[in-house]
């Protein structure tokens, strides 16, 4: 039997969930490079690439490697509005770093939105805690920063990609349930920011009408749950979510019943999951 090509693989893969509408589950083994090189294609959000110079392709194409008229140039933009302006009883940040295609000349360009998993919150001398705010003397982990490379990689393939903080909602233990209601306001402030005059390109550059979304651990269970809404009073996603993929996602409770695209990624060897 001849051995699969991974792109082929990967790209039948979202194919299928397309059609299916069904989840799918993507082996551990498979290199997370590869599989997230290709998120672009699986969160349905349009080919936003640029025209190839030719159309010739190469033999055996790399799915972690595209070509230079594949790629677009990156800028990167943050914001943070501080430890505890997430409106809502539970004490959180707004905050999130952004990689996107510089220089769109008025395109707009799917968006990514990335939540990291549960973590240790704050570290001084040498010790990290969980807390939020930070006590006096300690600083703020960036787990948020954490997916800088993928959201560069991603970016030059066309999407605007944001990774957002959410120690607050961890150190509350409430990222499950309170993730839709963080997406929802990162997503209203870039609505506010696409208003002609404003200074945040990366809000200008974006289409929210195609958005995508990935979720490592806790924050996989959190998108998923945001997605569905279920009897607890989370809040959904009120911008159309076209497709997630999940890395490891948490299972607490009644798994979410999700109706988009979703492939997810299977932890194998970390142990936090074991016999759940």
């Amino acid at each position: 039997m001849p051995a699969l090509d991974p792109i082929d693989f990967t790209s039948d893969l979202f194919s299928t969930a397309f059609e299916r509408q069904d989840p799918v589950s993507v082996p551990g083994r498979r290199s997370l490079r590869t599989v997230l090189a290709l998120l672009s294609v699986i969160a349905v959000l349009g080919s936003a690439a640029p025209t190839r110079a030719s159309q010739a392709a190469p033999a055996v194409p790399d799915p972690a490697e595209p070509s230079a008229g594949q790629r677009h140039p990156v800028a990167r933009d943050s914001y943070d509005l501080g430890p505890t302006a997430f409106d809502d009883a539970v004490e959180a940040e707004i905050q999130g770093v952004v990689h996107y295609p510089a220089s769109p000349q008025g395109k707009k360009f799917p968006v990514i939105v990335m939540l990291h998993g549960g973590h240790d919150t704050c570290a001084v001398g040498g010790e990290a805690t969980v807390a939020w705010p930070c006590p006096a003397g300690a600083q703020p982990l960036p787990s948020y920063r954490g997916y800088d490379y993928l959201g560069r990689e991603l970016a030059a393939r066309g999407n605007v990609v944001v990774s957002i903080g959410i120690n607050g909602l961890t150190a509350a233990e409430m990222a499950e349930w309170r993730g839709g209601k963080m997406i929802n306001q990162h997503l209203a402030l870039w609505r506010k920011w696409q208003a002609p005059g404003d200074d945040h390109a990366f809000a200008r550059a974006a289409d929210l009408k195609h958005i995508g979304l990935l979720g490592h651990s806790q924050g996989g269970e959190a998108v998923a749950r945001a997605v569905a809404g279920d009897a607890e009073n989370i809040e959904q996603i009120k911008e159309p979510v076209k497709a997630l993929f999940l890395v490891a996602p948490g299972a607490f409770g009644k798994p979410a019943e999700i109706e988009q695209p979703t492939a997810v990624m299977l932890p194998t060897c970390d142990g936090d999951l074991r016999g759940r």
